[in-house]
């Protein structure tokens, strides 16, 4: 059996948060998150500069546009997360990949896998490792910031759902409140 290629996706943080793909050797591409809520991001891949923006509020649709170029993709998914993304005149179905919803992956129509992508959350930080069948070339460096993209997006909706129990469940117990 072929071990599939390995790549691994670090956060920089300055104000936004920012992603690099990489390989052992350089990097790939780069996201960068523009707002607080992760409700757009850009990325950069081989020279092309890529905008990703959520369409709706309760799921997580989003739509991808090459800058200057138009249109790349659209993502429609339904409320478990999973989805169908049409990039360039192919289909991808997002699923998750095991128990944990920490890894998901991208494949075609077909049910071949193209590639699996872990989110590894650190302490302050988040990280991740992508894992192709090829080599990642063009579509698959999008399909893996794309991916990175949603997977930012469940992290962060998962965390705002924790912190509005957190708050209901203290004020249903009286802690922190005010008399």
């Amino acid at each position: 059996m072929v071990q599939p290629y390995r790549y691994t996706i670090k956060e920089e943080r300055n104000r936004l948060r920012r992603y690099i793909l990489k390989d052992n050797k350089k990097a790939l591409g780069v996201l960068a998150v523009t707002n607080v809520h992760a409700s757009s991001a850009t990325a950069e891949v081989d020279g092309e500069t890529i905008h990703f923006a959520r369409t709706k509020i309760f799921r997580k649709d989003v739509s991808a546009h090459h800058s200057g170029k138009g249109d790349l993709g659209e993502f429609s998914s339904d409320v478990f997360s999973r989805g169908k993304l049409t990039m360039e005149g192919k289909v991808y179905l997002w699923e998750p990949r095991g128990i944990t919803w920490n890894t998901w992956g991208w494949h075609d129509e077909n049910g071949k896998a193209v590639l699996t992508i872990t989110l590894q959350p650190g302490l302050l930080t988040l990280r991740g490792q992508v894992y192709a069948e090829q080599p990642l070339e063009d579509a698959g460096k999008k399909l893996a910031l794309f991916g990175w993209y949603l997977l930012l997006l469940n992290h962060q909706s998962f965390g705002t759902h924790v912190a509005h129990a957190v708050r209901h469940l203290a004020q249903r117990q009286g802690v922190g409140s005010r008399k």
